[in-house]
């Protein structure tokens, strides 16, 4: 759980890097201090499987996986990565 913090800003990085180009408003802004808070990492930490990259200054990126959901195309897992490059 130690790590929530530092995935929470690392995901509101890479949302806010990834899907917003033209401005943001409350929608939206609410939506991503809502789905990346560190308690919403702290609770997906708890629930899911997180794979962390680490690198030299620190985390890096993550990908979360869960296996009790069944994946849309089936056989296989959804995971969704965030990665600092």
């Amino acid at each position: 759980m130690a790590d929530a913090p530092v995935l929470a800003a690392l995901s509101v990085e890479t949302w806010l890097n990834t899907y917003i180009r033209a401005g943001l408003g409350p929608v939206m802004a609410e939506y991503v201090l809502r789905e990346f808070s560190p308690e919403a990492m702290a609770q997906a930490i708890s629930a899911e499987q997180i794979t962390v990259a680490q690198g030299d200054g620190g985390i890096t990126g993550y990908a979360r996986a869960r296996h009790d959901q069944a994946a849309p195309g089936g056989g296989c897992v959804k995971t969704r990565p965030y990665l600092r490059v």
